[in-house]
């Protein structure tokens, strides 16, 4: 396979360089990191005509509380007119660890509410092999609006201190932080959102 890629220094600030390096293209994909540079390359991708968009979801359908950036990115793009395939996978397993402020050297592991909800798990390489895989191989027709969901199985935080016990062979203890005094960041605080939404049982891509 004959190599097309091309390496582009542009200011995300400004529409004009960004249209200038998506022309051609048929397929803009932005990665995690990048929620709010995602307006402007949104409107850069349309002026360019680009046929398909994949904004920085890998979370879940819905998105509020301190995710609302991806809902706004999700309505630009209907109003814009411009075709959008979103990707929602739950958490990363790389990102347990934080999320869960969980230590197995120290044995603690932070847990608001009771720690029984399950919750979506897959590892980031797998989920992005996934991505590449279905924007290179399936018509770019059954892409447009589409929602496409993928875990690699459902898992409580119990569940997941009693798999790094046997995994360690150490405790691990679970430490109950607040769920009201964590809710109160759900708007504000990405980590916070998380932790209220692993409590609540609704943190999973999909709807079953």
């Amino acid at each position: 396979m004959k190599r097309s890629d091309h390496l582009h220094g542009v200011n995300y600030e400004d529409k004009t360089p960004l249209k200038a390096a998506l022309v051609g293209s048929e397929v803009v994909s932005i990665n995690s990191q990048h929620h709010a540079a995602q307006f402007v390359i949104a409107r850069a991708a349309k002026a360019a005509s680009i046929q398909l968009f994949v904004p920085t979801e890998f979370g879940f359908r819905d998105e509020d509380g301190a995710n609302n950036t991806k809902q706004k990115v999700r309505d630009l793009l209907t109003q814009l007119e411009l075709p959008f395939a979103l990707f929602h996978s739950g958490l990363w397993t790389e990102n347990l660890p934080f999320l869960l402020g969980y230590n197995v050297d120290e044995g603690v592991m932070n847990v608001a509410g009771e720690g029984d909800a399950k919750l979506s798990i897959l590892a980031r390489a797998d989920f992005s092999r996934f991505v590449v895989h279905v924007l290179v191989t399936a018509p770019k027709s059954s892409l447009e609006w589409a929602r496409l969901s993928v875990e690699t199985g459902r898992v409580s935080p119990k569940e997941i201190a009693a798999y790094l016990e046997k995994k360690s062979g150490k405790k691990l203890q679970l430490k109950a932080v607040d769920y009201e005094e964590t809710k109160k960041g759900y708007d504000t605080n990405p980590v916070a959102y998380i932790q209220t939404r692993i409590a609540d049982g609704s943190c999973m891509p999909g709807t079953r």
